[in-house]
């Protein structure tokens, strides 16, 4: 009874002990026991298990559709003995209801295995044909359609470009995506007949993302707005070949993507991104131009599609760790909490869902980034690497040189973990679950830690020792808090907030508690400088810009890539940072305005995720290192 009431999920062995042997003590082997007459009876084999599977070093699940029905009870053979005996008899009646019913049972099987990457589903309108993007090197990211229903692949476009984000024309002829082809970037559409390439508009944009209308007449696309200077949504009709736009993003945002048509037509929803790992769903009334916002989780969104007119189907990291979650839509807002959406069983670690005829096709992928310990002065590499085959970066090195705080999702959430240079031991200090909690940094005195959490909802920072103890969250303002630094004498933490809608500096006080906008042009992350100066830099901007004490600012670096806007450190009389043109390690001079080449790198560094940290006076320094990013696509059939 216990895996059938799980639903699929996930028993540990430790609740089936406390749940069916409450009054007795027993060894694992009596449970192991159990399990094996289960499937003696079922005619289950561990190996290829069609009723229970083992999870190792967890428990075991449920694979076995579940049905309230009670046909079949005259099947169940009945065991003998005297091992559990109600709890084997409870789970062979329900097994014996399994074994009877008629609705089809889940499967879950790899749809493609090449090597390389394959991405972006999109189901055809009859689910026959499912088009992606596979991508073996880093020249050429072609469009392929394969069928469902054989083993039938085509290459659409012939290793002649570089697409992203196809989507199908609702007749099944013709499929659009963003490419750029012989030096032309923007919306194109290929005849699935003839494989034609055909430009249509020029689209300048960082977020890619299209959506076909069920009539055929349009395809709504993300777009930068210069008129907003941020990503907006826009629609080029076919008819007349003119592109319009249609929805115009939030101030406080950083943009709108991800425009999805409902099956009738009469609706578009799109993901709202406020920060790094702050998104919602927001639908557009087509017919009163009403925008309703549908979620409020306040996590990362990685692709959606509607299931139907009223249910969208979204992967995000809703309770940590990236999941596949069922919304209902109603007509206004719904306004969706943690409360009411459901996750999906066999949804785990899967991304840009694409739905047709009880088919669900997503992205299952392998990303291993590590911290690697470098030196400024040679090419060795240090013993004292950060490494697992999970999630490592967010760096930061205590004054002292003793030790290391990082982000890491080792425990399958993003927590804080601590690591001593000493004897190499590793140490999580947060345990806050749900969402996502990073960028940590020292205070100057080496005693607490700032960080960075949605643990609660909306990004704010929180404050502990260095040990983990005394767990303090001092922002609770309106909006996001994120980014933190410390000041150079430890009274106050900068963040960055966007809280009257766009991206600026503040300081929380830790002795007054009193939380004050010290910049109002943008800032995105602030380093206070020992040497009496103040540094910057800004959201979709290259560079590091100087704060002067009237207020002002100067660009004083240029080559710092917007993507990089945390991977600088302040030194004693200058800035360190990555330079990605030329992918080395760079020292600006602050009284000479002078720039120095000190290392030239041979590793592949992950962007948008600060991951650079050095210890001057050693000239030690961590950087991040994408060390495995691979994916295929899973057809999960019966869902």
């Amino acid at each position: 009874m216990c895996l059938v009431e799980a639903k699929g999920e996930v028993v540990s062995k430790q609740y089936l002990f406390e749940t069916v042997w409450a009054e007795t003590v027993v060894v694992e082997m009596v449970l192991t026991r159990a399990i094996s007459e289960l499937r003696r009876v079922l005619e289950d084999k561990p190996t290829d298990p069609k009723f229970i599977a083992t999870i190792s070093k967890s428990g075991y699940r449920l694979v076995a559709p579940v049905s309230t029905s009670i046909r079949g009870f005259q099947k169940v053979r009945f065991l003998k003995g005297a091992i559990a005996g109600s709890m084997v008899l409870g789970l062979a009646i329900v097994f014996g209801f399994l074994q009877s019913d008629p609705s089809p049972a889940v499967s879950s099987v790899p749809l493609t295995t090449e090597k390389g990457w394959e991405y972006h589903p999109a189901l055809s309108e009859n689910g026959e044909w499912v088009a992606y993007i596979g991508q073996s090197n880093n020249d050429f990211a072609d469009i392929f359609l394969r069928s469902t229903l054989s083993d039938s692949v085509i290459n659409l476009t012939g290793s002649n470009g570089f697409f992203l984000k196809p989507v199908w024309s609702p007749d099944g002829k013709f499929v659009a995506a963003y490419g750029n082809r012989d030096l032309k970037k923007g919306l194109h559409i290929i005849s699935v007949k003839s494989g034609e390439v055909k430009e249509v508009i020029e689209i300048k944009t960082q977020y890619v993302g299209m959506s076909w209308s069920p009539s055929g007449n349009e395809i709504s696309y993300v777009a930068y707005d210069s008129v907003s200077a941020r990503h907006s949504l826009f629609k080029y009709t076919l008819a007349n070949q003119q592109s319009s736009l249609i929805v115009e993003t939030a101030p406080e945002s950083w943009g709108d993507s991800e425009p999805r048509y409902s099956p009738d037509g009469k609706s578009l929803a799109f993901v709202r991104t406020v920060s790094e790992g702050d998104q919602d769903l927001y639908r557009l009334d087509l017919s009163s131009s009403t925008i309703y916002r549908l979620t409020r989780i306040n996590r990362n969104i990685l692709g959606f599609d509607w299931e139907d007119n009223q249910t969208l189907l979204l992967s995000s990291d809703i309770d940590g760790a990236n999941n596949l979650w069922k919304l209902r839509v109603g007509d206004g807002e719904s306004l969706a909490s943690l409360k009411n959406i459901i996750k999906i069983p066999y949804g785990e670690s899967i991304q840009n869902p694409t739905v047709k005829n009880n088919l669900l096709i997503g992205e299952k992928w392998i990303q291993d980034t590590d911290l690697i310990q470098m030196h400024l002065l040679h090419d060795s590499v240090g013993s004292n690497e950060l490494t697992s085959t999970q999630w490592e970066l967010h760096p930061d090195i205590s004054s002292d040189g003793k030790y290391v705080v990082f982000c890491s999702n080792r425990s399958s959430t993003y927590e804080i973990w601590k690591y001593a240079f000493e004897d190499g031991q590793v140490e999580q200090l947060t345990s806050l679950a749900n969402g996502f909690s990073g960028k940590p940094k020292w205070s100057p005195d080496g005693k607490q830690v700032a960080f960075e959490s949605n643990a609660t909802g909306s990004h704010q920072i929180y404050v502990m020792d260095a040990d983990g103890n005394n767990l303090k969250q001092i922002t609770d303002g309106q909006g996001d808090y994120i980014n933190p630094t410390w000041s150079s004498d430890g009274s106050f933490v900068y963040c960055a907030s966007n809280t009257d809608q766009d991206w600026n500096i503040w300081a929380q006080s830790l002795k007054n508690n009193r939380l004050r906008k010290i910049q109002s042009s943008g800032g995105y992350y602030l380093q206070e400088a020992g040497f009496g100066r103040t540094y910057i830099s800004k959201l979709h901007q290259n560079g590091i810009w100087e704060v002067k004490m009237d207020g002002t600012e100067e660009r004083i670096i240029a080559n710092l890539a917007a993507t990089d806007w945390g991977n600088w450190k302040v030194g004693a009389r200058g800035i360190y940072y990555y330079n990605r043109s030329i992918n080395a390690i760079i020292y600006y001079d602050a009284e000479k305005g002078e720039e120095t080449t000190l290392r030239k790198l041979k590793i592949n560094v992950p962007t948008s995720d600060p991951s650079f940290a050095i210890l001057e006076d050693s000239g030690i320094f961590y950087l991040g290192k994408v060390n495995n990013y691979s994916g295929d696509l899973i057809a999960i059939r019966n869902y």
